[in-house]
């Protein structure tokens, strides 16, 4: 099911449901959720449950009593977005999900002039060196590049972009813990946890299409336009 909405900065975004009769919701049913703004079931959505409709109270996101989601076995999935988590509120029938979206958009870096600046063992992904102003055929590094904690990233290239939510609530949860310059001077092992658990607009074919400098360095290496296209930027319609 697809739905449509203004966006409200600061308000909650509440979906309920309610499941057929069972003796454990939890594996039983299930809610995923893709949003354009990059919003999925991976990100921190909270949750209520009752054993009758949900209320006017709840459905504009109020009340006490919202809890963490419980991570749901069922076997239904989105068709367009399978690998998602699913979630579903307790123990009860009758559940409504909430989360509540304050960010904005920074930019962090932008290469916009085909010179040695981004190279695989360029010093600017460890330096912490800040330049340029976000102008037209300029590079430019910010200090969200270094110092911003990132709950998702936004990749545009040649007018397409997609979006990436980093992890929260698994194991080795990579959301609001690390800045860009973290993660592309990471060793193997944490990017490989966030390759795994990210959550991209378009499901990756699989981890040997990521950059290879990615999962077995400490920088990125981009070497062919297949794989910087591993999360599917250019199947996606410019926006």
């Amino acid at each position: 099911k697809t739905v449509s909405f203004t966006r409200a900065h600061g308000a909650y975004l509440v979906i309920t449901a309610r499941a057929n009769p069972s003796a454990d919701y939890c594996s039983n049913a299930g809610f995923q959720i893709r949003c354009s703004n990059g919003i999925t079931t991976a990100m921190g959505w909270e949750s209520y449950s009752g054993n009758s409709e949900t209320s006017l109270l709840r459905k504009a996101g109020s009340g006490t009593g919202w809890t963490t989601p419980c991570t749901s076995t069922s076997s239904n999935e989105l068709s367009t977005d399978p690998w998602l988590p699913k979630i579903w509120a307790g123990s009860k029938r009758f559940a409504a999900f909430r989360i509540q979206d304050l960010y904005s958009w920074e930019l962090a870096l932008k290469s916009d002039w085909d010179d040695s600046t981004f190279h695989h063992d360029a010093s600017v992904w460890s330096s912490g060196q800040l330049f340029g102003t976000g102008a037209a055929h300029e590079n430019t590094v910010t200090e969200a590049f270094t110092s911003l904690y990132v709950t998702r990233v936004k990749l545009v290239m040649d007018g397409y972009s997609t979006i990436i939510s980093m992890p929260k609530d698994f194991t080795g949860a990579l959301q609001d813990r690390y800045s860009l310059k973290d993660l592309a001077t990471a060793r193997a092992g944490l990017l490989k946890v966030a390759l795994a658990q990210a959550t991209p607009a378009t499901q990756p074919a699989s981890l040997e299409h990521v950059p290879e400098g990615i999962v077995n360095g400490l920088s990125p290496a981009w070497t062919s336009a297949d794989i910087i296209d591993a999360f599917g930027i250019l199947a996606q319609a410019p926006t």
